[in-house]
């Protein structure tokens, strides 16, 4: 086993050299003294674990904890500190370190049992980067392919229409069942866009970064309006909390549930969405004034193909809630359901503040 140990303090290097040692494996050990000389060293990918000291001469720990959670490279990286912070391991280990250790554990036994653990784990790692990779190609290869075809369908349909326009007059059922086929496509189409949004959860977007909910919910706001030709009120209440999440899946998860409430009503929609900070999460309730839903109805809504009893006249694929739950767990977060049939319906989602 090749290991880089990148530490400054010579007692601290001779206890972890001491200890690796002591196990009988065969290692070889290389050290670096500063963070700049060992980024350099790990980058050539001769090592098979990297055992670093947080607190170097020339990285603070903030320094080094922020280029550790966004440098990726192929040699696994097991941070060593003497702050026993699980906030820190936490945050390290999300962000693609593969392990954390105290010194003060810095045992023969634990060094080695890391080591191999963090080589492991990042073989792992790889196998589920390029099956994410193969995944998120099949998905947009399958979307792309689909929408090829019912676009060819649409030309070809608005040539025949034309063309019979052109030498008879078409009545009121030939225009109904062009109305018909126009509707038909469409639905596939969304169809088609919605299982790539479902499938790809979790493929491309792994990068998690702050976001501000108030300022996410106007720019939806301000596009429905320009796209939609419904008449409705989107009312946001709370402070500009931000979020750790990644961007264009949460427009995705609020696009479907403002979606929703504009959709499933009989009254002009009105969309009310109030965040509050609950401890380490963001605490977002989105209700409307919409048809509502019974108790079994709730217990279905997050299954993928999942329609209402009383949405067969609405346009839909079934896919929106179950999306909105797949964004939510992929954020680590939770999500719950209240409604009352006639008065309206109310997500409670918990997202982990970017803080």
């Amino acid at each position: 086993m090749k290991i880089l140990v990148i530490e400054d303090n010579p007692n601290h290097y001779d206890i972890i050299e001491s200890s690796l040692l002591a196990s009988g494996s065969p290692i070889t050990i290389r050290r670096e003294d500063t963070f700049t000389s060992g980024m350099a060293r790990i980058e050539s990918n001769q090592f098979d674990v990297c055992l670093c000291d947080l607190q170097l001469p020339d990285s603070p720990i903030e320094q080094t904890i922020a280029y550790l959670s966004k440098k990726l490279c192929a040699t696994p990286v097991i941070a060593l500190t003497s702050l026993n912070s699980m906030d820190i391991a936490s945050e390290l280990i999300q962000n693609g370190v593969q392990d954390y250790l105290p010194k003060d554990e810095m045992s023969s036994a634990n060094l080695i049992r890391a080591c191999r653990y963090a080589i492991e784990r990042k073989s792992h790692q790889r196998l589920m980067e390029e099956h994410n990779r193969d995944m998120d190609a099949f998905c947009s290869s399958l979307s792309h392919d689909f929408l090829g075809h019912i676009r060819k369908i649409n030309q070809i349909s608005g040539l025949i229409k034309s063309e019979l326009g052109s030498r008879v007059e078409l009545n009121e059922e030939d225009l109904e069942w062009f109305a018909f086929l126009d509707q038909s496509t469409q639905s596939i189409s969304q169809l088609v866009s919605s299982l790539h949004q479902y499938l790809s959860i979790g493929h491309g977007h792994k990068r998690f970064e702050p976001i501000n909910i108030k300022k996410l919910t106007e720019q939806l706001t301000n596009q429905l309006r320009q796209t939609r030709d419904d008449e409705f009120t989107i009312d946001f209440k709370g402070g500009s909390n931000e979020v750790k999440g990644n961007r264009s899946l949460l427009y995705v998860l609020l696009q479907n549930l403002i979606e929703n409430g504009i959709k499933y009503n009989a009254r002009k929609p009105k969309i009310t969405i109030q965040a509050q900070p609950r401890q380490a999460f963001l605490e977002l309730v989105v209700s409307d004034n919409g048809l509502g839903m019974s108790e079994q109805d709730i217990s279905t809504i997050f299954r993928p193909f999942s329609r209402l009893p009383n949405s067969s006249d609405k346009p839909g694929s079934g896919l929106g809630l179950s999306i909105v739950k797949r964004v939510v767990e992929h954020h680590y977060g939770e999500i719950r359901v209240n409604s009352e049939q006639g008065k309206g319906t109310c997500f409670t989602l918990l997202l982990p503040l970017a803080s």
